[in-house]
């Protein structure tokens, strides 16, 4: 019977532990304070992203962190600890939590995990003011588009007053 609860226990650290080697970034947070309603609003919210949001026992989080070689999460793996995640994009989870308890005020971020090291609430903050890929993206293109649409009014104007002064 305690080699299965060892075997069950080392399967779920690497369930884990292949989640978090996936992921762009973790975000911790203290979910309590939190009503069941609150926690499943931030659920469907991170899900919408394209992230997961889990509640993980700090000794799995610890032992799978450890395997990856992440260190210096002892101190935000105290109390509850609930942790989101995307493997797509290492904003959108940080975005979607920070948003959320910004508008709640009942919670706090502890930290998190980005390019395979532990970093604190504040750069985790500042991970969430981040533009995501997609914004990027669209800013990018915006700024290569601007100077060719500014030259296609251009011609325009010039082919108006052209013809203005052709039926003049």
């Amino acid at each position: 019977m305690k080699d299965y609860t060892l075997k069950a226990k080392q399967e779920i650290i690497a369930g884990v532990q292949e989640q978090f080697e996936k992921a762009q970034s973790l975000v911790f947070l203290d979910y309590r304070g939190m009503t069941v309603a609150e926690v499943t609003e931030l659920r469907n919210k991170i899900r919408a992203a394209g992230a997961s949001y889990k509640v993980i026992k700090n000794t799995v989080i610890k032992r799978a962190a450890e395997n990856l070689g992440v260190t210096g999460l002892e101190h935000m793996l105290e109390g509850p600890t609930a942790v989101a995640y995307s493997a797509n994009d290492p904003v959108s989870a940080a975005k979607v939590v920070y948003d959320f308890i910004k508008n709640l005020g009942k919670t706090e971020i502890k930290g998190g995990v980005y390019e395979g090291k532990a970093i604190d609430s504040a750069t985790v903050l500042n991970l969430a003011q981040t533009p995501s890929k997609e914004e990027s993206i669209a800013r990018i293109m915006g700024s290569l588009n601007s100077p060719v649409s500014s030259f296609v009014r251009a011609l325009d104007a010039i082919r108006k007053q052209k013809e203005e002064q052709e039926t003049a």
